[in-house]
């Protein structure tokens, strides 16, 4: 990341357990914020890095069962922005699932607009 000056990175399909990301974090060293699902299983898992520069503005994180992750950065008082990471698998047979991550995020922009934040949407 710092070689191409990137800042903010997000990533989808990481198949990383909680183990697994702690181990890239220390050996790359980054600042990365990652959700998992409990289910496990391929194409799981999505993830926000964020630069030294930008990580101390970050003031929650949140994920949502391995296919959702939002950041929320506090600039100042008038200044916040909420980054949502998405994966959505497109496949058919998992249309109920589908329809709640998009109410879920739904209701994630709702609450940013809520609270008058920038939103920047990431994924695949």
């Amino acid at each position: 990341m710092k070689n191409n000056d990137i800042d903010i990175y997000g990533l989808a399909e990481t198949n990383l357990s909680y183990r697994q990301s702690k181990i890239w974090q220390q050996q790359l060293g980054f600042h990365g914020y990652f959700d998992y699902s409990q289910q496990g299983g391929k194409g799981q898992g999505v993830g926000i890095i964020v630069s030294d520069k930008y990580d101390i503005f970050v003031h929650k994180a949140v994920g949502h069962k391995g296919r959702v992750i939002y950041l929320d950065l506090n600039f100042s008082q008038k200044k916040n922005v909420r980054l949502i990471q998405v994966y959505i698998n497109a496949n058919k047979k998992e249309r109920t699932q589908i329809e709640e991550l998009y109410q879920y995020i739904e209701n994630t922009i709702d609450d940013a607009k809520n609270k008058n934040m920038e939103i920047i949407i990431m994924g695949d």
